[in-house]
């Protein structure tokens, strides 16, 4: 199955998404941004804590 992802929220530039269509082992949100590749996050709120706290670091 192809998934799209669909952006639910840009933060300091960058796109926090989810798949579409969301089936079980793709649950859950990711930010579109190759330092993220590998993580998905529960809710909104934590994808957006791990942007400011990369983006605070750079």
């Amino acid at each position: 199955m192809a998934f799209n992802y669909v952006t639910v929220l840009a933060h300091r530039g960058l796109d926090i998404c989810v798949a579409s269509p969301a089936t079980p082992d793709r649950l859950g949100y990711i930010i579109d941004h190759i330092n993220f590749v590998s993580q998905t996050f529960s809710t909104v709120a934590a994808a957006v804590e791990a942007i400011d706290d990369y983006l605070n670091q750079q």
